[in-house]
């Protein structure tokens, strides 16, 4: 075999399985935005106010995931931002908690507080597939805000809540302005 026939099969052959590793994964599986409605978001967990280079915010990403882990307290992981960064220099804050159905009233892991985002309704785009081939974070914002721009609904854009459902299931809320 020519070194060209060798070095397009090579190349053809990549191409496959890139193809199939990125179905497999879930790269193919379209995203769905929807309007929900939302009986305000009661969570329980840890403030972050910070760089996002800082080590303290990884800290609390996997104390809060081993809490989770050991169900108690109970919800879905999540990851409320309410400030982004502009840039890697700039201040990011979130709150990394569990989502919980009603507000927690159980005494805490220490450390941890309570937080309340008072809304009615958001829009949410769900993703099903492995982080590997997630879209990244702009463009699945984007998606929402073309689907509130479509539906005529204000969004609170400086705030967005991933809440991690699944190993590849997650779903970004952007709470609607009443």
């Amino acid at each position: 075999m020519s070194p060209k026939k060798y070095i397009l099969l090579v190349v053809l052959l990549s191409a496959v399985i890139g193809l199939g590793g990125y179905y497999y994964f879930g790269g193919f599986t379209p995203r769905q935005q929807q309007l929900v409605e939302v009986n305000d978001y009661y969570l329980v967990g840890r403030h972050y106010k910070g760089r996002l280079d800082n080590n303290a915010l990884e800290e609390i990403f996997y104390e809060v995931r081993s809490q989770h882990e050991k169900g108690e307290p109970s919800g879905v992981l999540t990851i409320v931002t309410l400030k982004e960064p502009l840039t890697a220099k700039d201040t990011v804050e979130q709150f990394i908690g569990l989502l919980t159905e009603t507000p927690y009233a159980s005494p805490l892991p220490a450390g941890w507080e309570r937080f309340t985002l008072e809304t009615n309704r958001a829009v949410r785009n769900t993703i099903r597939a492995h982080n590997l081939v997630m879209p990244k974070p702009y463009e699945i914002k984007e998606e929402i805000q073309e689907f509130a721009n479509k539906n005529n609904l204000n969004l609170k854009s400086d705030v967005s809540i991933e809440k991690y459902m699944g190993e590849r299931h997650l779903e970004v809320e952007i709470p609607v302005r009443d």
